[in-house]
């Protein structure tokens, strides 16, 4: 029998969508408490047809909501039985495209739509016709008495799709029919309900939510495996103590789930992780290493320096599965601290759920986001100015020191820093060299963090969901920007998504209608974008780093694929599916694309008339002719100019040593607007300090001390 579980993924047909993707309520959800039904105690077996649409139920005993044995939780109670089968008549229109089940059971199920199977949890696959003695694989504890009623955001939401439906026969009247198991013929409880979702023709395009979490196979794999074991209720909150193995042999050998455990075997608190995230149903999880007596057990698994604290990513929205790694990559390639990742493979209380990402947690450690350590009695003077760690999610809140561990002086002071800073900003001066803000935030982080931000078109930047960290004035007293964080809605995050533009990134902490206005901020900005441009940033170099991520875990796509396919609905509800390369693809051309966008429009953020910066060298004459920025420095055969002209003109280039002779002269025609002008000097020229002078006419315009080496 075909299981297969195609999936649909959500489509964003443009910027406005995107709140719709976090918004459940979009989709119309079916209450367990209003669905009605006819069941079946299972003391004997039930008729051959019973799971069909044709079977008279007539004589079947009629319940509501939810049925079990009445620990609190059912509204339909029942005598301890074995097993339980339910009919539920599923009334429906032309307009349905798919159906979502969320199950909320004790301890395993069988469901059929119209006879025909369409999804088994907890059920072995060997198990062709189960009697009504059956008993399931695992424990499995229902979590309604829990939190006060099934939350979706705890539970796996199934997927139907329009191909099972159609198979199925779905119609306008089906049989939705479940064979509800415990994991014992005298178990001490059963307990089956259900919520549902249907997709239909106006609301495929807002978003849709789907899994089905397949049975892991012993097939060897070249990433690791981690696996994590809970007791029967899951993980349903952010404190769960569990046990977690890594299968992690050595490169090039292969992994299988009989293998010893390598890296670690032994007790860890797991927890649900993300905000927003929640709503998918592939979730991250927050795990922390333990030891027997539930402390901090401080070990390295993959790879990763010694530490407890880590993220388990689980890449859902995100197509390519490496954006939040190919970011942090970057961000290294900067010289900054980004998160280390690894990718795995993981496998929770027997259900492999496919990729994900082992990611360092962010947190003060001299091998993570390396900051002095702040005590309770650092309370005055230099040390109670770092460091700190703070995340802006929607609002401020204070990571480092965590909120039992810091002091009320503490509090104060770096609060009372970010609401300095916060007015500093606003009261920029549009040519100020002596900007007070400035001296208040290290620059040149702010300014690749923005640069990381824009160039990705990161949704979430500047909004909800980065970091910050200040350390003792002793050390560096100003304020840093990131490490980076959580950039699955960037980098080109639905298909055809737009290129151009600014994101015009703004919050409180960082003002940029103000900042971008510091004419002098801004020549940074635009210097560091044209050197990492010959550098990191360069078309070959991210290209290549993509390749070589996602060459790193090859082989696990597919077998991700099957798990969480990789499918959308297209925009008149058909179902198409996207091949993983052809989005790792679409990515790449539309990083180029943005980039290449960037480099022509960048100029037009920094030239403003009636500054004269000392960063810029220069006072614009009449004609409107501003050099903006000259790159790289040092050079070695070529030379790149940023100019911006009001009108068009003629500029002489020439380059003169220390004697004041001029060894090298060119004319160049600038435009209107923005011009890259490429010089290549004359091999005349040896390594040394030159002078390169530009002149418009008779005047000069731009004056810059140059050097050229090997």
């Amino acid at each position: 029998m075909d299981r297969s579980h195609r999936k649909t993924d959500w489509l964003v047909k443009g910027n406005a969508l995107i709140l719709f993707l976090y918004m459940v309520a979009l989709l119309p959800v079916k209450s367990q408490d209003t669905l009605t039904y006819r069941y079946f105690e299972g003391t004997t077996e039930p008729d051959v047809n019973w799971n069909t649409i044709e079977f008279d139920d007539s004589s079947w005993l009629q319940g509501y909501g939810s049925i079990g044995y009445g620990d609190n939780d059912d509204s339909t109670v029942i005598d301890p039985v074995p097993s339980v089968y339910i009919r539920y008549s599923l009334r429906s229109d032309s307009n349905i495209m798919s159906l979502i089940l969320y199950p909320d059971f004790d301890d395993g199920f069988i469901a059929f739509l119209n006879g025909i199977e369409i999804l088994r949890v907890n059920i072995d696959d060997s198990v062709i016709n189960p009697t009504h003695l059956q008993t399931t694989n695992r424990s499995h504890e229902a979590q309604g008495h829990l939190t006060g009623g099934p939350r979706l955001y705890d539970m796996p939401g199934f997927h139907i799709d329009s191909l099972q439906l159609a198979a199925c026969g779905f119609d306008t009247l089906n049989m939705l029919a479940f064979a509800v198991f415990n994991d014992s013929v005298d178990g001490s409880d059963l307990t089956f309900g259900f919520h549902y979702s249907v997709i239909d023709s106006s609301s495929y395009n807002k978003y849709i939510r789907i899994n089905f979490i397949e049975r892991p196979t012993t097939d060897s794999i070249l990433i690791p495996y981690v696996i994590i074991e809970t007791n029967e209720f899951g993980v349903y909150d952010s404190s769960v103590i569990a046990s977690m193995g890594i299968i992690n042999n050595p490169s090039g050998q292969y992994n299988c789930l009989t293998d010893t455990f390598t890296d670690y075997n032994g007790r860890i608190r797991v927890g649900l992780h993300g905000a927003y995230s929640l709503q998918f149903p592939k979730k991250s999880l927050r795990i922390e290493l333990q030891d027997s007596n539930g402390d901090n057990n401080n070990v390295s698994i993959l790879g990763l320096p010694e530490e407890n604290d880590f993220i388990l990513y689980a890449p859902f929205q995100d197509r390519t599965l490496i954006k939040n790694v190919f970011t942090y990559n970057l961000g290294r390639k900067m010289g900054y601290y980004e998160p280390r990742t690894r990718f795995c493979e993981l496998v929770l209380n027997g259900y492999d759920l496919g990729l994900h990402v082992m990611v360092e947690k962010i947190k003060r450690d001299e091998n993570r986001v390396n900051i002095t350590k702040l005590t309770d009695e650092d309370n005055s003077g230099n040390k109670l100015t770092g460091g700190y760690i703070l995340q802006y999610n929607e609002g401020l809140e204070i990571v480092y020191p965590k909120p039992d561990d810091i002091t009320p002086e503490q509090t104060n002071y770096i609060t009372g820093f970010i609401s300095t800073l916060e007015d500093l900003i606003q009261d920029i001066d549009l040519c100020g060299e002596d900007n007070e803000y400035k001296y208040h935030i290290d620059l040149n982080s702010l300014a690749d963090y923005y640069i990381i931000n824009e160039l990705s078109m990161n949704y979430d930047g500047f909004s909800r969901s980065w970091y910050m960290y200040k350390d003792n004035i002793a050390v560096d007293g100003r304020l840093k920007y990131g490490p980076f964080w959580d950039y699955d809605v960037a980098w080109y995050y639905f298909r055809g998504m737009w290129f151009d533009g600014w994101r015009r990134y703004d919050s409180p902490i960082v003002s940029f209608a103000s900042i971008i206005s510091d004419t002098s901020f801004v020549h940074l900005l635009v210097n560091r974008w044209f050197n990492y441009r010959e550098g990191i940033l360069s078309n070959g170099s991210i290209l290549s780093l993509i390749d070589s991520i996602t060459a790193a875990f090859a082989p696990a796509i597919e077998r991700n694929y099957q798990i969480w396919p990789n499918e959308q609905y297209s925009e008149y509800g058909e179902y198409e599916g996207i091949a993983y390369q052809d989005w790792v693809d679409e990515t790449k051309e539309w990083i180029e694309n943005r980039l290449s966008w960037i480099d022509d429009n960048i100029g037009e953020l920094v030239y403003d008339p009636i500054c004269n910066s000392s960063y810029i060298d220069y006072q614009p004459d009449d004609t409107g002719i501003g050099i903006i920025n000259c790159y790289p420095n040092p050079f070695i055969d070529e030379l790149n100019l940023q100019v911006y002209a009001l009108s068009p003109g003629e500029l002489e280039v020439s380059i003169y040593d220390l004697a004041g002779i001029k060894l090298y002269a060119e004319n160049v025609i600038v435009t209107n607007g923005n011009n890259r002008i490429k010089l290549s000097v004359d091999n005349q020229i040896v390594p040394g300090f030159y002078t390169l002078i530009i002149t418009n006419g008779n005047r000069i315009v731009f004056t810059q001390k140059v050097i050229r080496v090997n």
